[in-house]
């Protein structure tokens, strides 16, 4: 596997071997899991040309990939560096191998975070306990926010205090172009595609609003 960056992703003009994808850093913009980058060449002008066709495996459009999307030059397909991680895969089981285990790092990062936590919880409970009770000469009280400052600060800015407001916001904005995309002139297929997503766009703020919070 290789990784494609700003500085080399114009060498695969002429090197568009085996199998590129572009995978976004956060799905949230995204219509797709990841998209296929196709280059193909019009032998009348022999020009070279790209193509992106998205997977995802609730979609109901060729087995997961829904259509092809318009022709563009090599500089546009490759033009999301801040939002997309771009890969070259020498063949497909390189590309399957890589798709399996894409997630071990992630879920070890997230097992570790859990751990850490516990651990940050066991050391500190005598602190949090001095917090609330004293140490014993002073006798102490504090108050439940004076712990927290002490403890996590920064917990009462407004940034944090609007972090649901500001998801709420990206979840409707995603909902609403997905809207935008089935107002347009589409194929049967896409606005089969389409309708599927905006179903699980509705879906994605239903389960956010009626997730249960402490």
């Amino acid at each position: 596997m290789k990784e494609i960056t700003e500085q080399n992703y114009k060498d695969l003009e002429f090197n568009f071997d085996g199998i590129v994808i572009a995978y976004p850093k956060v799905d949230l913009y995204f219509n797709a899991e990841f998209y296929f980058i196709k280059q193909k060449i019009d032998y009348k002008t022999d020009k070279r040309y790209y193509i992106m066709s998205g997977y995802n495996e609730e979609d109901c459009t060729c087995n997961g990939l829904s259509p092809d999307r318009l022709k563009t030059n090599i500089e546009n397909v490759f033009n999301c560096f801040s939002q997309m991680n771009y890969y070259q895969f020498d063949n497909m089981q390189e590309f399957c191998e890589w798709y399996i285990h894409k997630d071990d790092k992630l879920n070890e990062s997230i097992e570790d975070f859990i751990k850490k936590t516990k651990e940050f919880e066991e050391q500190f409970n005598p602190v949090l306990k001095h917090y609330k009770y004293g140490d014993g000469s002073e006798n102490n009280l504090y108050a439940p926010d004076e712990i927290r400052d002490k403890m996590n600060p920064g917990w009462d800015t407004r940034r944090e205090k609007l972090q649901d407001v500001l998801r709420l916001l990206e979840l409707r904005d995603l909902r609403q172009n997905t809207v935008d995309m089935l107002m347009e002139k589409i194929t049967p297929e896409k606005r089969c595609y389409l309708e599927k997503q905006l179903e699980r766009d509705e879906q994605r703020i239903e389960d956010f609003l009626n997730e249960k919070v402490l």
